[in-house]
């Protein structure tokens, strides 16, 4: 069963879930049905450890915890206090609600309510050898303390690479070699010039930027393609190209038939003709007209040719491509001298990983991921976690990254072929 629950923020969204959670506990059995591995059960039937809530942040994760032993307890002493149950109290009767709260509080860590970061982390923890990790690992969420230090340290090394035929021995680079990082490092330097809007004298932290956006998705697992600067000035001058032609052919064909056009589109249009490569298009109202006849005095209004018309809707799609086609091949042009940069200094950081406790935490779904790969992977991780995990909940799904989901689906999909749910 899949249960979507949508409303606003602050309308109870996870008090709902907080009752769900609730409704589950009452249908569970009292004793541990599995260990993941041991048996294999074809009945719907499943226990505490097998109810799994997964929230967004830690925050959130105590407050529904607090949530679901307040109920229980509520419910245990309404009998004894004889009060009236609160709205909401799950349908428990006393004594098993006693029952309930007696059992998490003695195997606290049944309770599985958790934030995703933390249910990832666990089933990384539990292949951590097989993953070439330390099993003590720690999840880092700071780009300071996982790339900084590799950034500074890599720098430094290009530095003293220079100096080291006549000083010392040249330092180790694992990628490539110390001249291509040099050569990255000032090809990075000149697009910080010619094609942002930095101002100063230290690019240092600007270059930093850059570099860890590409050293994130490799650290997400996905690919960072060496980017060749000549292909991507290529593109770009296509694109500018096509843009001052359709904008000259259009000037062409309004003087050619002689139509009296307002004088501030003219002005636009000519700005557009006498455009510089890599330079963004001129701001003016007039780019947002969407017909040749907004742009015409009255007198010549009705009066423009079909090839006019074709001419100025073709502006139009240039006006609305180039501009966004700009920017991304600009950006792409910022990246591409840095990609070097960004695998040298994954290599670093995968290279000793297994007797390193840090660990970037944006690292997490990927290998959650290859964890669960494969035709074993779920049952094999379950067998490690000791339960099946039956009933999942997924509380501030909106928050969950694609990478996060696509990470988990397998336990999902699990969870559903056995009768399981999802809300």
């Amino acid at each position: 069963m899949i249960l979507k629950i949508r409303a606003s923020a602050g309308s109870g969204k996870t008090y709902t879930l907080t009752r769900r959670f609730l409704a589950l506990l009452a249908g569970a059995q009292t004793q541990s049905l599995s260990k993941g591995c041991v048996v294999i059960r074809r009945d719907t039937s499943y226990s505490l450890p097998e109810i799994l809530a997964a929230t967004f942040t830690n925050k959130a994760a105590a407050e529904m915890k607090d949530r679901v032993l307040l109920n229980l307890k509520e419910r245990a002493l309404a009998e004894k206090a004889g009060s009236r149950i609160t709205e909401g109290s799950v349908i428990l009767s006393p004594s098993e609600a006693g029952l309930w709260v007696e059992r998490i509080l003695r195997h606290y860590g049944s309770l599985n309510i958790r934030t995703i970061d933390s249910l990832l982390a666990t089933l990384v923890r539990i292949s951590a050898l097989e993953l070439g990790l330390a099993p003590d690992f720690q999840p880092s969420f700071s780009s300071v303390e996982y790339v900084s230090p590799l950034d500074d340290s890599l720098m430094e090394d290009i530095r003293s690479d220079r100096e080291s035929v006549t000083t010392h021995t040249p330092p180790l680079f694992l990628s490539c070699d110390g001249a291509t990082l040099r050569s990255a490092v000032e090809k990075g330097c000149a697009s910080l010039l010619t094609l942002t809007d930095f101002k100063g004298f230290t690019p240092r932290r600007c270059l930093h930027d850059y570099v860890l956006e590409l050293v994130e998705r490799l650290l997400a697992g996905k690919e960072v393609p060496d980017m060749d600067a000549s292909a991507i000035h290529a593109r770009l001058s296509l694109l500018h190209t096509s843009y001052t032609r359709a904008a000259e052919r259009l000037l062409r064909i309004l003087s050619d038939e002689s139509l009296s056009v307002n004088a501030n589109y003219m002005k636009y249009l000519s700005r557009c003709c006498s455009l510089e490569k890599l330079s963004g298009p001129p701001d003016s109202v007039y780019a947002d007209k969407e017909s040749l006849e907004e742009c015409l005095n009255k007198a010549s209004r009705g009066k423009a040719s079909e090839a006019a018309s074709a001419a100025f809707d073709l502006f139009f799609q240039e006006q609305l491509k180039y501009p966004r086609s700009r920017s991304l091949f600009r950006h792409a042009l910022q990246l591409a001298p840095l990609t070097v940069l960004a695998k040298e200094i994954f290599s670093r950081m995968s290279a000793g990983q297994s007797e390193k406790t840090l660990l970037a935490a944006n690292r997490l779904p990927y290998l959650a991921g290859q964890v669960l790969s494969g035709d074993y992977g779920v049952p094999d991780a379950l067998c490690r976690l000791g339960s099946r995990l039956s009933q999942l909940m997924l509380d501030e799904f909106q928050d969950t990254s694609l990478e996060q989901w696509d990470a988990v689906r397998p336990l999902v999909v699990e969870s559903l072929s056995y009768g399981g749910s999802l809300t």
